[in-house]
C-alpha cells in the first residue's frame, strides 16, 4: 500500500508540475520559457538590452506575421491528441537542417515536438491560433493558445517534475495516513 500511495503522490505531481495552458499575444507575452513556465513581453526583450537573437533566450518566440506564426525548433505531428506524443523523436527538427530556430506558420489544433536550446523536449498541442489584426506598429498581432508538457530528456518518464508546494502536501498526507495505521 505505501509502494501505492508514493506512486500516486509522484504521478500526481508529475502529472500536474510539468504541464499547462499558455497564451501568447503579441506583443504583451511574444516569448514563453518552459523551464520557468513564463512568458515574456517584447518590451522586456528590449529592456534586456541585449542583441541576442531572441530565439537562443526563448524556446517559442510569437512573429507578428500576417497569420499566427512562431520561430521554435520544432516536429509538427499533425492534427492529433497531445496524449498520442509519448516519446519526442531524437531528429528531424527544423533546428537540425538551419542552424537556428526556424520560423513558420502555427496550424490550430495540431501537436508538436519541441526541442530546446537546452536539449530538453516539450511537446504542445495548439488550441488556438487567430490573426488579431494589423494594429500594432511592429506587425500584426496575433494569438496563439497551446497545452504543453515539459520533458528533461527524450522520454516520458522524465517529466519536470515535483516542484515542493505539489510534492510536499502529498507526502505530509501519506506520513498522515501511515501514523494512523
Amino acid at each position: 500500500m505505501l509502494k501505492n500511495l508514493f506512486s500516486f503522490i509522484v504521478v500526481f505531481g508529475i502529472l500536474f508540475a510539468s504541464s499547462g495552458l499558455t497564451t501568447l499575444e503579441w506583443p504583451d507575452s511574444a516569448y514563453f520559457k518552459f523551464s520557468t513556465a513564463q512568458t515574456f513581453s517584447y518590451d522586456d526583450y528590449l529592456a534586456s538590452g541585449t542583441n541576442q537573437d531572441p530565439t537562443d533566450m526563448y524556446d517559442i518566440v510569437l512573429e507578428p506575421w500576417d497569420q499566427p506564426a512562431w520561430c521554435t525548433n520544432r516536429i509538427d505531428m499533425g492534427n492529433v491528441p497531445l496524449s498520442s506524443l509519448t516519446i519526442p523523436p531524437t531528429s528531424g527538427y527544423s533546428d537540425d537542417v538551419l542552424g537556428f530556430a526556424d520560423c513558420d506558420y502555427v496550424n490550430e489544433g495540431h501537436a508538436y515536438w519541441i526541442k530546446t536550446r537546452t536539449g530538453a523536449y516539450a511537446k504542445v498541442k495548439v488550441t488556438e491560433a487567430v490573426h488579431l489584426g494589423s494594429t500594432d506598429a511592429d506587425g500584426n498581432i496575433n494569438r496563439i493558445t497551446f497545452e504543453w508538457n515539459y520533458l528533461t530528456d527524450g522520454t516520458s518518464d522524465n517529466l519536470i517534475c515535483c516542484p515542493a508546494s505539489v510534492v510536499l502536501p502529498g507526502l505530509i498526507l501519506a506520513g498522515f495516513l501511515l501514523s494512523r495505521k
